[in-house]
């Protein structure tokens, strides 16, 4: 079983903020979202470069915005086109059988536990008059 202090503290991440420390992180293999990323299973095969100590996919932007990263078990494959403002897909993250990733959002919200498979990572929009990246 993993909860925010497991896995926040073995990342090195202050739990000062977080809320509910205890709360239990279920690893899943489907889609899911955290503030302004998706997750979303895929099909497709990616190849990549190991996690090691973690990937930053999503990078705090502005004050509205928080720094989102990948650790644990697994390849990340980034987006070479991620930097561009109209791009949303950030990366592929493919996480063997057996293995387990989380996807942290800065020091104030729940991690996310993602199971075996390959997952797109992207950045979500929103259409306010014209479409932008959602800030969380």
């Amino acid at each position: 079983m993993h909860t925010n202090t497991s896995v926040l503290t073995a990342n090195g991440v202050d739990l000062t903020n977080i809320e509910l420390p205890e709360l239990e992180i279920p690893v899943l293999t489907g889609s899911q979202r955290q503030g302004d990323v998706l997750v979303l299973r895929v099909t497709t095969e990616h190849k990549g470069e190991p996690l090691a100590k973690g990937v930053t996919v999503v990078r705090a932007e502005s004050n509205s915005s928080n720094t989102h990263t990948l650790v644990g078990d697994g390849l990340w494959e980034s987006n070479a086109r991620a930097n561009r403002e109209d791009e949303l897909v950030q990366g592929w993250l493919t996480v063997p059988r057996g293995g387990e990733a989380f996807l942290i959002h800065t020091e104030e919200h729940n991690a996310i536990g993602i199971g075996a498979g390959t997952y797109e990572i992207r950045r979500q929009r929103e259409f306010a008059g014209e479409w932008r990246r959602v800030a969380d």
